[in-house]
């Protein structure tokens, strides 16, 4: 199976993991797409999302800020990453 493929299979079962509630399962293989592509924008922000939900906000902000960093053009980081910052207490930050 070609890179592309792996990555693809693997976003597709973290997101169907992620959507039952495992967060566990789900973050794993976000961590294996990043493990075989860092810059990967959908795999780091679907990694921070789990991060928020597991209460890791520290880290939620930092991936889900690089996948918005890594792809500006994406709407859906920008309110994640909102979301993120308003759970620590940052709502300044996450109006902006």
């Amino acid at each position: 199976m070609a890179a592309s493929q792996l990555a693809e299979s693997d976003l597709s079962q973290g997101l169907r993991l992620h959507h039952q509630g495992h967060l566990d399962g789900a973050a794993s293989h976000y961590e294996a797409v990043l493990a075989r592509d860092p810059d990967d924008p959908d795999a780091t922000c679907l990694l921070g999302m789990v991060r928020h939900q597991q209460g890791e906000l520290t880290r939620a902000v930092e991936l889900i800020g690089r996948a918005a960093a890594l792809r500006p053009d994406r709407p859906g980081y920008h309110a994640s990453l909102g979301l993120a910052l308003q759970a620590m207490g940052r709502p300044a930050e996450s109006a902006a």
